[in-house]
């Protein structure tokens, strides 16, 4: 990797290409909804489905006290969180939305990076989004 991007960088970039150019904060909803389970469902090959859940639910905890509504769904059942998510998103703002989407994927990634490692990370999300990050970044 000739130049690498943090790990925040790659978060932003991801979220940003889930939420596209649409104004629609429904769509935005259920589009990052399905970036984090896109990401939950390739972490849960390494470390199981319920890690992947608990680490999930953690990120939600880190992050309540900027986004108090974040609470609420860390009480929701562990096949229900990513859709708990989509529903809480689409009762925000546009710009909310996006900018708690953000900051919780950044926290959701950073967890795992102290779990399994940054270059770990990073990998699985090359694999998991080749389309938008090239095998040298």
């Amino acid at each position: 990797m000739k130049d690498p991007q943090t790990l925040q960088q790659v978060g932003r970039r991801i979220i940003l290409y889930h939420v596209g150019t649409t104004a629609d904060g429904a769509a935005v909803a259920d589009s990052v909804a399905l970036a984090f389970e896109k990401f939950l469902t390739a972490m849960s090959s390494l470390i199981g489905h319920a890690g992947s859940q608990m680490v999930f639910r953690r990120s939600l905890k880190l992050i309540e006290a900027t986004y108090p509504w974040f609470q609420e769904l860390r009480r929701t059942d562990l096949e229900e969180l990513t859709a708990g998510l989509a529903t809480s998103l689409k009762q925000q703002s546009h710009d909310e939305a996006v900018n708690a989407s953000t900051q919780l994927f950044l926290s959701l990634l950073e967890l795992f990076a102290l779990l399994i490692g940054e270059r770990l990370i990073q990998q699985v999300l090359r694999e998991t989004w080749p389309d938008i990050l090239a095998p040298s970044q």
